[in-house]
């Protein structure tokens, strides 16, 4: 998926959570009592040259397009629910992936569940040029 630059400043985004893994970032976002992956960065940890059509075996409810903050800029990305991205997993199967797997169930979500619970609230949205939108 091709990174789209904001210049809207008023459109709202997330705040990513970044992981590293092996010198390769995961931005990872928790809403609506899930959490959510960047596609374009699951496809580096795995190796594989995902794109939006890879997700297209994915229900409807395990993808979405959201606005991310990254680099200082907003970048729209296609975002991959917690199932969705086992499913990927499994579907796309090399033996690296069985240590993604375990990294991301015991590292990345377990962040990702105790920043929530410190939270007790969906992840701050803000407009790209940094107020607060609730």
């Amino acid at each position: 998926m091709q990174n789209i630059a904001l210049r809207n400043t008023h459109t709202a985004y997330f705040d990513a959570t970044l992981f590293l893994r092996h010198s390769r970032m995961l931005r990872a976002i928790f809403t609506d009592a899930q959490a959510w992956f960047c596609l374009a960065d699951l496809a580096r940890l795995m190796g594989k040259a995902l794109d939006q059509r890879a997700t297209l075996k994915l229900d409807a409810d395990q993808r979405r397009e959201v606005w991310l903050q990254a680099n200082g800029e907003c970048q729209r990305q296609l975002m991959i629910s917690e199932s969705g991205t086992l499913a990927l997993l499994v579907h796309h199967y090399v033996p690296e992936n069985r240590a993604l797997r375990q990294w991301l169930t015991h590292e990345v979500l377990t962040v990702l569940h105790d920043q929530q619970n410190v939270i007790l609230d969906n992840p701050r949205m803000t407009n790209c040029n940094g107020r607060a939108l609730r």
